[in-house]
């Protein structure tokens, strides 16, 4: 249904774009011009999209839980899941990937043995009720390191990230896989 209503968005903003191409008269920002130049055409609507937030599953792992979006893979192993985003036309292959892994030890021995410097630190965020510190561990495979506390047992979440356009904060696939995890 949502890729339906994509598409369907997307023709109607084509055909638009499309009539005010060719006629110069319309309102809006356009004026008369050749044929050869282009014609920029802006528009005073906000367009969202529905999407449904619904997760399919929630995954629980003995420390923490992860929402897994709509149409998104899974795979988790003991306090290890894996979530993936699949290209819409190769769901063999990965748009964006994200592994949550739960360590016991301390957030500050974590990041101590683990050479995060801070040279490497991107910044903090908090996303959902859990607050997060970022590091880019690129010479790692993963562009971002998100860590967090896990409060009952003193530990160390850790969710690596890489794929489409994952460098620095603010991936909006990464922080939908963020907003869905839960610490117990």
């Amino acid at each position: 249904m949502e890729k339906h209503y994509t598409k369907l968005v997307f023709a109607a903003l084509s055909a638009a774009t499309l009539m005010a191409c060719n006629n110069p008269s319309t309102t809006g920002n356009t004026s008369e011009v050749d044929s050869d130049s282009v014609v920029i055409v802006t528009m005073d609507t906000d367009l969202t999209l529905e999407v449904d937030d619904t997760p399919q599953e929630i995954i629980e792992e003995k420390d923490f839980s992860v929402a897994v979006p709509q149409g998104w893979t899974v795979r988790s192993a003991e306090n290890v899941i894996e979530v993936n985003k699949p290209y819409p036309e190769n769901n063999s292959r990965f748009f964006i990937f994200t592994q949550s892994l739960a360590f016991d030890a301390p957030l500050e021995k974590y990041i101590e043995s683990h050479d995060f410097t801070a040279d490497k630190k991107l910044g903090e965020c908090t996303i959902g009720d859990i607050k997060w510190v970022a590091y880019d561990k690129t010479d790692r495979g993963y562009p971002v390191v998100y860590l967090t506390s896990i409060p009952s047992t003193n530990g160390t979440l850790c969710v690596r990230a890489f794929g489409s356009q994952v460098e620095g904060l603010g991936n909006p696939d990464v922080e939908k896989i963020l907003k869905g995890i839960k610490l117990k």
